[in-house]
């Protein structure tokens, strides 16, 4: 049995081994079969062969690679100093340069052969993309810093707002000073409506003392001529305890708010600059008497 099996064994190789006697070279490369169109890709399409270029514009397979091998043995004739070896181009080779002559001689194109629907597809994707209008990418501009405007006081004192001026304008803003009169409430003025003289105004008065308030006068000046005056309380509830108290002895008090009117001035400011307004506050205003307000530019 092995001995069968080792004799089947040579046979196979010799077999294989054997030269076949109806071995051909293979067919050449055809350029297409019927009318299948070759594909094209939008990067080759206008790869069109240099002048002088041994390949041809309707390209051949077959005959770009005879006269590929004839460009390759002459670079090696010219590079070698050995005796030149002369390459006969082959029959195949020959009849597809005379097609390709005889093509372009007749002015044939891509466009005439199967090629044609491609081309045309091609042609038309250039000619929409040439139409449509180009992007225009608006070139960057550095942004503008934005105009801030605020204002600061009451300041009590001129001398003090010249030199927050000073400051700002060292720090890149635009600082004015302007002056407004504030008005604030100086006390709750309780009194007893003007009498007809001033002898009835201090009868009353004396009779006052007799129960237990002693802390008036009689106004003497003004449209309040005549009339008693029975305080000037800074706290509200204070006036209001003593209104009470003159209802509960028959009077009818009367109750006025004082006011008191002094010059203030206001720093405007104008700025496109950073400025650490925490510091500057802190530095300049400790105590923080001086308010900061954000107002429009306008």
């Amino acid at each position: 049995m092995r001995t069968l099996l080792t004799v089947l064994l040579l046979l196979n190789i010799l077999y294989f081994l054997w030269p076949k006697a109806d071995q051909s070279p293979p067919p050449p490369l055809q350029r297409g079969q019927g009318e299948i169109p070759i594909l094209v890709t939008l990067d080759e399409q206008y790869d069109m062969p240099a002048p002088g270029s041994i390949v041809p514009l309707e390209y051949d397979p077959e005959a770009y690679r005879a006269k590929t091998q004839m460009a390759s043995a002459e670079g090696d004739a010219a590079s070698s100093p050995s005796e030149p070896v002369a390459v006969e181009p082959t029959e195949s080779a020959a009849e597809t340069a005379d097609d390709v002559k005889t093509a372009q001689d007749s002015g044939a194109t891509l466009e005439d052969g199967p090629l044609a629907s491609i081309t045309q597809a091609i042609t038309q994707r250039q000619e929409e993309t040439k139409n449509k209008p180009a992007a225009v990418v608006a070139k960057a501009q550095p942004a503008k810093p934005v105009k801030a405007c605020f204002t600061l006081g009451p300041f009590r004192m001129e001398e003090k707002t010249r030199k927050v001026i000073d400051d700002l304008t060292r720090l890149g803003a635009k600082a004015t000073q302007r002056s407004a009169v504030e008005r604030r409430t100086r006390g709750y003025w309780v009194y007893l409506p003007p009498y007809a003289s001033r002898e009835q105004a201090s009868t009353e008065a004396q009779i006052l003392t007799t129960r237990g308030l002693t802390d008036y006068f009689v106004v003497n000046d003004g449209q309040h001529d005549n009339a008693i005056s029975l305080g000037l309380f800074t706290l509200k509830s204070g006036s209001e305890r003593r209104i009470q108290q003159l209802k509960d002895l028959g009077y009818k008090p009367k109750v006025e708010v004082r006011f008191s009117e002094f010059p203030v001035y206001w720093v405007d400011i104008e700025t496109r600059k950073k400025v650490d307004w925490s510091t500057f506050m802190q530095k300049n205003f400790p105590k923080g008497r001086i308010d900061r307000l954000k107002r429009s530019c306008s």
